[in-house]
């Protein structure tokens, strides 16, 4: 390139940043259209028969209903049973055994919720290449790494 044609494409590129930058600034007025948006938004949302509610006003209804359902087990003379109770097991792991029948077994005493997930989790983080032979006290409010952790030490 010489010099003619460098100050050419110089020219271009300065003229074409010029003109971009005049009508960036003539169209930067997106508050007055945020507002309006806005506005338009929670008459729509109001329209279709949502309510809108402050984050105050959500904590406080969670914490009215929250207490009202307390007050009526209160009533009824129910206690806190809908909390599921503590499953434990004595997992023996023999000789041979593969992560899979080790998941299906913790499946069938309501250890874990998901075999597959179990087994692919000992294979994922190298867990089933340590698993101890033995019997472990296993729950059902321990985490996959915990069992994990427990079995392969």
């Amino acid at each position: 390139m010489n010099k003619r044609n460098t100050r050419a494409f110089a020219f271009g590129v300065f003229f074409s940043a010029m003109i971009i930058g005049i009508v960036y600034l003539q169209s930067n007025d997106d508050s007055k259209e945020t507002a309006n948006d806005l506005v338009n938004a929670r008459s729509l949302i109001e329209k279709e028969g949502y309510v809108i509610l402050s984050e105050a006003e959500y904590n406080d209804r969670i914490e009215t209903e929250a207490a009202a359902k307390e007050e009526k087990a209160k009533e009824e003379g129910h206690t806190d049973n809908n909390e599921p109770k503590m499953a434990k097991h004595a997992l023996t792991i023999e000789t041979g055994m593969l992560p899979s029948d080790l998941a299906k077994q913790l499946l069938e005493k309501n250890i874990i919720e998901d075999a597959d997930k179990f087994a692919s989790y000992l294979d994922e983080y190298g867990y089933s290449k340590k698993l101890q032979v033995g019997t472990f006290e296993v729950n059902n409010e321990m985490s996959f790494k915990e069992i994990a952790e427990l079995i392969s030490k």
